[in-house]
């Protein structure tokens, strides 16, 4: 399973930065990081770069954002903008679907709960547990734990 990490923009003016409690300072400070590898992820020729779509699920209807993958570097970075903390027994699963999977089945490329509901983008780099050849859908699904069963959130089409 790809490795995710939601990150949470502190949403910090330069001059308040040292005001802030030492783990808010490093979150922003990973925040901007991963913002710097989603700039050049997204400069590269062979990047796909999609928003989001709504399915009918009301939990995601005020979410925006978009979605970037790299076939080269085999990663990308999700951006979500209103996307809602989730009880901890389920959690956000992104599927990847891809003509080149042999098993036509879609690949898990994260899963993750952000830490806590927030107007600032949420920043989730991801990879998948195998190749990608040709991606033609992006899902990202509600699960639960311990549950075969998804719901349909937002989907992406290069």
């Amino acid at each position: 399973m790809g490795l995710a990490f939601g990150l949470l923009a502190a949403g910090v003016v330069a001059g308040h930065f040292s005001k802030l409690k030492r783990s808010d300072r490093l979150n922003h400070l990973i925040y901007l990081q991963v913002l710097k590898q989603q700039k050049h992820l997204n400069s590269q020729p062979d990047t796909i770069q999609v928003n989001w779509l709504h399915t009918l699920n009301p939990l995601v209807q005020g979410v925006s954002g978009n979605i970037s993958w790299s076939n080269r570097q085999q990663a990308g970075i999700m951006t979500f903008v209103g996307l809602p903390q989730l009880p901890s027994n389920q959690h956000y699963r992104l599927l990847i679907f891809d003509l080149g999977n042999r098993y036509n089945k879609p690949l898990v490329g994260a899963s993750f709960n952000p830490v806590k509901s927030t107007r600032y983008p949420v920043l989730v780099k991801y990879s998948a547990p195998e190749t990608i050849v040709k991606p033609f859908k992006f899902e990202l699904v509600l699960a639960e734990n311990n549950s075969p069963i998804v719901k349909s959130l937002l989907l992406a089409q290069p």
